[in-house]
């Protein structure tokens, strides 16, 4: 048996609970929130995750949206966000019909906006002279419509950046072509 197969898993009830004792809702009261997911790409329970944080903020936020933080992935058809996240055709319609349900599009530069930018001083520094170049930080221009964005989803070791989730659902999820 391996250590992870030897750590107890949390029941339902105990996600809950956690969204319930971290997740402050008054901090949120009147916040248009955008939720970025990953896509199914990567595993995680989207569906616990994603009632959890809605019963949460649900009644409390003026907005409560999601986008798949895709980076240059496909995008998914509405059915298939529905499918990750756990929504019925009739929640659809009804628990969760004012949820708005995006994807991010990379090479859309109409749904991009520059948020800064790095010098070529800048970029051979940080890559120890291996680059040198000015590239403009771009993100989907839709996070601009929010108060406050929050992301939702696991954090994986990854083959070429080390590890999934975190600052990766803004650069690249987010993100313009050039990051």
């Amino acid at each position: 048996m391996t250590e992870s197969e030897k750590l107890p898993t949390l029941t339902n009830g105990q996600v809950y609970d956690w969204f319930e004792r971290q997740v402050p809702a008054r901090d949120f009261a009147g916040a248009r929130v955008l939720l970025l997911v990953p896509d199914t790409t990567r595993t995680a329970p989207m569906p616990l995750l994603f009632d959890a944080i809605h019963r949460r903020l649900a009644s409390v936020v003026a907005k409560l949206d999601v986008m798949v933080a895709l980076g240059t992935h496909p995008p998914m058809p509405e059915s298939e966000i529905c499918r990750m996240l756990g929504i019925s055709p009739a929640d659809r319609s009804g628990r969760f019909q004012n949820v708005g349900l995006f994807n991010h599009e990379w090479r859309a530069a109409d749904q991009l906006m520059q948020v800064g930018e790095f010098t070529e001083k800048e970029t051979r520094e940080i890559s120890n002279g291996l680059l040198s170049t000015h590239v403009p930080v771009l993100v989907n221009a839709r996070v601009s419509d929010y108060d406050r964005l929050l992301v939702l989803g696991p954090v994986f070791p990854h083959e070429v950046v080390g590890f999934s989730g975190g600052n990766k659902y803004f650069f690249p999820g987010i993100s313009g072509p050039d990051l």
